[in-house]
């Protein structure tokens, strides 16, 4: 099992509107001025391994625990300026501790990137080798495969993130998904699909159908009440 622990990320923000070539979203840095004391990430979970190589990686990055309760004190005492700046460097480093991490894997856990050099522009541009989506991404839309990485690395035990009813990461700061290496490997969007799929899939999910035409609503090429 690896663990890291970083205190502070030499990373520099940059305002940057738009979408990346893999469809999210581009938010304007963070202001400069923040609450003192919540600079801490925390990221822990076994590298799954095979034959003495890691073959997968599913990442859990949290903001650490004490930025909802700092953020909670600066609103009871009416500061809703720095409550707001606690939340937003919290979400912004844990962003910045995903783009770290998977530039570690890359380059020094899996080594398949041992000679990569990207500067932020680049890193920005995503011309990296590998992908690394999410539950939730157009590629992946059924947020419930979070489940299978909260239990395959026992991350509320090991990182203190929990899965909501919605499947929501709490704390909210949080970052979660997986890594794929493959030189091809590229964004994709699943499009609508149809009942004989829905029903295919929630066979193999092991969930009644109601609930993945529920979770998969948005993906739906038909009408579940016809």
């Amino acid at each position: 099992m690896r663990r890291f622990a970083v205190i502070s990320l030499p990373f520099a923000a940059r305002a940057s509107r738009g979408r990346s070539p893999s469809g999210r979203p581009r938010r304007p840095a963070t202001p400069p001025r923040a609450a003192e004391g919540a600079a801490r990430l925390v990221r822990r979970g076994p590298a799954v391994r095979e034959g003495g190589r890691p073959f997968g990686e599913d990442p859990s990055l949290s903001w650490h625990p004490a930025a909802a309760p700092l953020a909670l004190g600066f609103e009871q005492a009416g500061d809703d300026y720095n409550a707001i700046m606690v939340k937003a460097l919290a979400d912004r480093l844990a962003e910045a501790f995903a783009e770290w991490m998977h530039e570690t894997v890359r380059r020094e856990l899996w080594g398949y990137a041992d000679r990569e050099r990207l500067d932020g522009e680049a890193l920005i541009a995503e011309q990296y080798r590998g992908i690394r989506p999410a539950p939730g991404y157009p590629a992946c839309p059924d947020h419930t495969e979070k489940a299978k990485l909260w239990e395959l690395l026992d991350v509320e035990r090991a990182a203190g993130i929990r899965l909501t009813d919605s499947y929501a990461m709490y704390p909210t700061a949080a970052v979660s998904g997986w890594y794929f290496a493959h030189p091809q490997a590229r964004y994709f969007a699943v499009g609508k699909i149809d009942r004989d799929q829905v029903e295919d899939y929630h066979s193999r999910k092991g969930m009644t159908l109601a609930e993945v035409e529920r979770w998969l609503g948005p993906n739906l090429g038909y009408d579940p009440a016809e």
